[in-house]
């Protein structure tokens, strides 16, 4: 995949990914990832559903700072 190719390159960023929406939780919980970026159109699941699943997962909760 070209942008891991990139961000291997160009940052200390490290990417992971999945083949599906299913497949994008899973991981998520076992990486815990300061960033998620999905596709929209994946098979099985597609990213706005994915993305919804992922807010609800305890795991991948962020406790809110203060200030």
């Amino acid at each position: 995949m070209m942008e891991e190719m990139i961000l291997k390159q160009r940052t200390a960023y490290e990417c992971v990914t999945a083949k599906d929406g299913l497949d994008a939780i899973s991981r998520a919980v076992v990486e815990a990832p300061d960033l998620s970026w999905m596709d929209v159109v994946m098979p099985r699941m597609n990213g706005f559903e994915a993305c919804k699943r992922m807010r609800l997962e305890s795991a991948l909760r962020i406790p809110p700072s203060s200030w």
